[in-house]
C-alpha cells in the first residue's frame, strides 16, 4: 500500500525583538526650553487650562507627560480641549506621550520592539496513525447511532472527525453528549483536536 505523506498543521507564535533608531535620540535640545514653559502663559482656552491646573499639569513639560487617554480622565476635558493642546503642540514640534530625557546622553540610541509573529508548522504524521485516519468507520469501536450521524455529516473515515467542530455535533439533535464525547475521546487518543488542519486532506 502506497501511503501519501500527511501534515498535521500547527501553529507556533515566535516573539521576535526588532531595533529601530529611537526618535527623541538625535531631537533638537532647545525643544527643552519650551517644557519649562508655563500654560498660564499661553493663549489656551480657561476650560481648557482650568482642567490642566486643576490636575497640577502647569507647564508644557509636564503636559507631554500624559498621553491622551490620560487627559480624558481629567474633569472639563472634551474634545474640544483635547484639539486644542494637540494643536498647541504641534505648533511647536511636540505631541502628548512624550519620554523626556535629562541629557541626551541619557537616551537609548536604538530602542527594541517586541513583535509576536505567527508561524504555520508542519508536523508530518507517521504511518501508523495514517492508518489509524483513513479507517471507515465499520473498523473502529465507535457507537452505531455515532457512526451513523457522522456519516451523514459527509464524514467518511476517522480523518473527516478531525476537521468537525464541538459545537457542530453538540447542535445535531440525534447525538447526544456522551456520544460527542465519545467521538472526541477516539480523536484525542490519536492525538488530534477537533479543529485540526491535515495537509493534503481531501474529502
Amino acid at each position: 500500500m502506497n501511503l501519501i505523506k500527511i501534515y498535521l498543521k500547527k501553529i507556533k507564535i515566535e516573539k521576535n525583538y526588532h531595533t529601530k533608531k529611537n526618535p527623541r535620540f538625535d531631537v533638537n535640545y532647545k525643544e527643552r526650553d519650551q517644557f519649562l514653559i508655563r500654560l498660564d502663559e499661553l493663549d489656551l482656552s480657561v476650560r481648557t487650562l482650568n482642567s490642566l491646573t486643576d490636575q497640577g499639569v502647569t507647564t508644557i513639560g509636564t503636559l507631554v507627560f500624559y498621553e491622551e487617554k490620560d487627559l480624558k480622565t481629567f474633569p472639563g476635558m472634551g474634545a474640544t480641549s483635547l484639539n486644542e493642546i494637540k494643536d498647541m503642540l504641534n505648533l511647536r514640534s511636540l505631541r502628548l506621550g512624550m519620554e523626556i530625557f535629562e541629557d541626551k546622553d541619557d537616551q537609548p540610541e536604538e530602542i527594541r520592539e517586541v513583535k509576536y509573529e505567527e508561524k504555520e508548522i508542519l508536523d508530518e504524521i507517521n504511518i501508523e496513525t495514517t492508518l489509524e485516519l483513513i479507517k471507515e468507520f465499520d473498523e473502529t469501536t465507535l457507537s452505531v447511532r455515532s457512526k451513523n450521524v457522522l456519516r451523514n455529516l459527509n464524514c467518511y473515515n476517522v480523518g473527516h472527525i478531525i476537521s468537525l467542530s464541538k459545537s457542530l455535533l453538540l447542535q445535531n439533535n440525534n447525538l447526544g453528549i456522551k456520544s460527542v464525547v465519545e467521538i472526541e475521546e477516539y480523536i484525542n487518543n490519536l492525538g488530534f483536536n477537533f479543529g485540526d488542519i491535515i495537509k493534503p486532506w481531501d474529502k
